[in-house]
């Protein structure tokens, strides 16, 4: 897997760029983006990685996603839902699929991945 750091700008977090799996040559990209805080005294949400386990398969056949985050909850979308940090969840995808992580602070700022 290739990983390039990027700064989230403004903010001098990274995230990291080059999440690749495949389901019948499906890549799963990583671009964050955050929301303000609404709430300065509290922490602002992180993500320090999203990763699949495989970096190719074929339809129908499984990999694991984990996100690493902090200072919020965080949930994938196409129907993953909910995700805890440093937990694998399994996806099998039927054809080229994107992921996105969104995370939620309780600053209420908000970062997708």
């Amino acid at each position: 897997m290739n990983f390039n750091t990027k700064s989230i700008s403004g903010f001098g977090k990274f995230f990291k760029k080059g999440l690749a799996a495949a389901a019948g040559l499906a890549i799963f990209g990583i671009l964050a983006t955050l929301a303000g805080c609404g709430d300065a005294s509290k922490p602002k949400p992180e993500i320090a990685s999203f990763a699949a386990a495989k970096t190719t398969i074929t339809a129908g056949a499984s990999t694991t996603l984990t996100a690493a985050f902090s200072n919020c909850t965080g949930s994938v979308d196409q129907r993953v839902g909910a995700v805890t940090s440093g937990t694998a969840v399994t996806v099998s995808p039927a054809a080229t699929t994107t992921y996105t992580l969104t995370v939620t602070g309780s600053c209420g700022g908000v970062i997708t991945a």
